[in-house]
């Protein structure tokens, strides 16, 4: 969008420096390939004029305005859009890397083992022959 708004403000110096445009313009070089503000050796002064009326110029500056405008609006919605667009990630074939830990926390052992504990308690208040480890169980009487 640089380019656009060097464009447009370039655009809008013109129109505006129409009036002011008295200085002096110098072509130069070979075939008057160059333009100067400064006399050159073999340059030959150009004549600008404005033959524009007032009402004329006012009408390209009110266009001037709206093309801004339009600029304007059409890059805010060049971003919003750009900014909702979420890009595509990349896929795989193969299942996300899974992360090995060497070392389990403290707390996560701690968990278990009253966890351990917990079912066990749970198991001989229900009186499993289960609960109690090394109990020798008969097979019940007929």
């Amino acid at each position: 969008m640089t380019k656009l708004h060097a464009l447009i403000a370039a655009w809008i110096g013109l129109t505006i420096a129409g009036p002011v445009a008295a200085a002096e313009i110098y072509r130069c070089g070979p075939n008057g390939a160059v333009y100067s503000q400064t006399p050159c050796g073999e340059g030959r002064r150009v004549e600008l004029m404005d033959e524009r009326s007032d009402e004329q110029r006012l009408q390209a500056k009110q266009v001037n305005e709206r093309t801004v405008a339009l600029a304007s609006s059409l890059e805010r919605d060049r971003l919003s859009s750009e900014a909702a667009h979420q890009p595509a990630l990349a896929g795989s074939f193969s299942a996300p890397a899974k992360k090995v830990s060497n070392t389990t926390s403290r707390s996560k052992v701690k968990a278990k083992a009253k966890k351990r504990r917990h079912l066990l308690a749970q198991a001989a208040n229900r009186g499993s022959p289960q609960s109690t480890p090394g109990a020798i169980t008969a097979p019940p009487s007929n």
